[in-house]
């Protein structure tokens, strides 16, 4: 198992290294690019799984969102923090919507 570990951590390296020539190329085409990324991250998906969720660096092994995944994930947050603040407001005896810090208590 070590070896086979080691095995993928060079091919790790190698399309670490793909990936870098690749992107600097001033004529590369984003789908050769994008199938060399989605290669490494696989490698590095599988090699984290071969080693307990560990990574090649060492930490626990997170996949990255994608950015449309980032997107969603932001407007999601965006949106339960809009939320949170509607829950801070009150309705108020002429139906109007106010504030909780605006109340005034008599």
């Amino acid at each position: 198992m070590a070896d086979s570990l080691e095995a993928l951590k060079a091919d790790i390296g190698a399309l670490g290294e793909q990936v870098k020539q690749l992107k600097s190329a001033p004529d590369s085409y984003k789908d050769v690019v994008a199938t060399a990324v989605k290669q490494l991250v696989d490698a590095k998906k599988k090699y984290a799984e071969l080693n307990n969720g560990i990574g090649v660096d060492g930490k626990p092994f997170v996949e990255q969102l994608s950015k449309a995944d980032k997107k969603k994930a932001a407007k999601e947050q965006k949106g339960s923090a809009e939320t949170g603040e509607a829950s801070k407001q009150v309705r108020c005896w002429d139906n109007e919507m106010m504030d909780i810090h605006q109340i005034v208590y008599l």
